[in-house]
């Protein structure tokens, strides 16, 4: 009868938050399911999901645990002045943010740009324990790493398993940021891309990108139980230490989670089914591929090499230095057509085309060829 009676937004007392939560952890072990993740980040084991308004706030959520969990084993020693988070150079910002706003000194692990490849950047597991070892002797202790599987910038795919190794030596903990392309490993023939994730301890990816499930929709899990407790430590353990329950979405989150993101996603996925997920993600490959047999028309384009052919085509007009790319991409961008990225990645700049789109078809795809040509005709003279 008297409902949240003096408690605010409180789970215990909160019939409306239970439900929601029950639908987000519905949800979230579908969506585990649906990306055969291993048993490892699957409830009945153990693990713990949550679904974040944004892959920035899992980052956050994730350097805060690190953090803690590395400060407990330091306990009573404080080492919050000497910790370091890692980041490769084609993070999203998102990534450095959250480990700056952590209070962790944040580091950028720099592969080589020998290559010419835009999503190859290879780090290996000698370079990284050398890094590792060398914060430690100069006093500092190593405490998260936060892997792309899928930049925004190229959708490069960094091998877990060499990272995961120096983390596992060195008590890092790993995280993989997957926000765009970690949905498309239900795709079986692209299953390659969540290769060796059972060796991570955490792990995101987005729901509002080319699942379609709208703006707030970001997927998380963790092998790590007592999550929850990490986020909530103290220098004093054992007070409030009954408070938080893995039930109580309250625990996970900054801010109040919102009541209807599970129910928007539930909604677009029910409507889609596995198989009609799994067709519009091999339309989204499709759609790429056709891209690139466009251009391969007008010898005035280049696609640049990657190593996989993903749902992102990398191109460029011919002949041009970065700063006449960047004049182009406005040229491009100035009718309001179409929106589009650019990066620069290995000293190459280049746009982003990218066909993650449940709407989409060729008819699409042809005219937005058209518009490059256009503009091309506009900008070359």
């Amino acid at each position: 009868m008297f409902y949240g009676l003096n408690e605010g937004d409180n789970y215990n007392s909160d019939p409306v938050d239970r439900k929601n939560a029950e639908l987000e952890d519905k949800l979230l072990t579908w969506i585990a399911k649906l990306l055969n993740l291993p048993a490892c980040f699957r409830k009945e084991n153990g693990a713990c999901q949550v679904l974040y308004a944004s892959a920035g706030d899992a980052f956050l959520n994730t350097a805060l645990a690190a953090k803690n969990k590395k400060q407990m084993e330091h306990a009573p020693i404080c080492i919050a002045d000497k910790q370091i988070g890692y980041a490769s150079k084609v993070s999203n910002t998102a990534v450095e943010r959250s480990i700056v706003f952590a209070n962790l000194t944040l580091r950028h692990i720099y592969a080589s740009d020998e290559s010419k490849i835009v999503d190859d950047f290879e780090i290996t597991t000698e370079g990284l324990e050398q890094l590792f070892q060398k914060d430690i002797d100069s006093g500092l202790v190593p405490t998260l790493f936060i892997l792309t599987i899928g930049s925004t910038a190229s959708l490069s795919i960094e091998s877990v398993k060499d990272i995961s190794a120096a983390c596992e030596k060195y008590g890092v903990w790993l995280h993989i940021d997957s926000a765009h392309l970690g949905v498309y490993a239900c795709v079986p023939e692209h299953k390659y891309i969540l290769n060796d994730i059972e060796l991570v301890d955490s792990f995101t990816t987005n729901g509002h990108k080319s699942l379609g499930c709208g703006q707030g929709t970001s997927f998380f899990w963790t092998k790590h139980s007592d999550f929850h407790k990490l986020l909530t430590y103290k220098s004093d353990p054992t007070e409030d230490g009954d408070r938080y329950s893995l039930e109580d979405r309250s625990s996970f989150h900054l801010t109040p989670p919102s009541s209807n993101r599970a129910l928007r996603a539930v909604t677009m996925l029910l409507s889609l089914g596995k198989k009609g997920v799994i067709d519009m993600f091999k339309m989204h490959f499709d759609l790429a591929d056709y891209f690139r047999d466009l251009m391969k028309t007008d010898e005035r384009f280049e696609v640049l090499e990657t190593k996989n052919n993903l749902p992102i085509v990398p191109f460029r007009l011919k002949g041009l230095t970065n700063e006449q790319q960047h004049e182009y991409y406005n040229t491009v961008m100035k009718s309001n057509k179409i929106y589009i990225g650019m990066s620069i990645v290995h000293n190459i700049a280049f746009i982003r085309m990218r066909t993650g789109s449940h709407t989409h078809d060729e008819s699409h795809i042809k005219e937005v060829f058209e518009h490059f040509q256009t503009a091309a005709d506009e900008y070359l003279g």
